[in-house]
């Protein structure tokens, strides 16, 4: 032989059309309700006691409510005053 180490390449379409990687679960269907269902890639890390479900990604702005009165200390009021003011959405 010529002494060339070679192998099979695939490209994105091809990846994301294995049965391998979905058996893996490395390629699921996200269910979305704005954008429909669609593809994308899995958790690439496996781990026997965790959680690898994937989800759709957070809307714009929707955790502001969350993030502004759990973690910032924000009222309720002050929330809203914000959103009235077109601070967040």
């Amino acid at each position: 032989g010529a002494g060339v180490l070679a192998g099979a390449t695939m490209n994105s379409n091809d990846l994301l059309e294995d049965e391998q990687m979905k058996a893996r679960n490395m390629v699921v269907s996200v269910d979305d309700d704005v954008r429909g269902d669609y593809t994308m890639l899995g958790c690439p890390i496996k781990l026997s006691d965790q959680d690898d479900t994937v989800t759709r990604a957070p809307r714009y702005g929707e955790h502001n409510e969350e993030v502004l009165t759990n973690i910032l200390g924000c009222t309720p009021e002050e929330v809203e005053q914000m959103r009235e003011q077109g601070v967040i959405v």
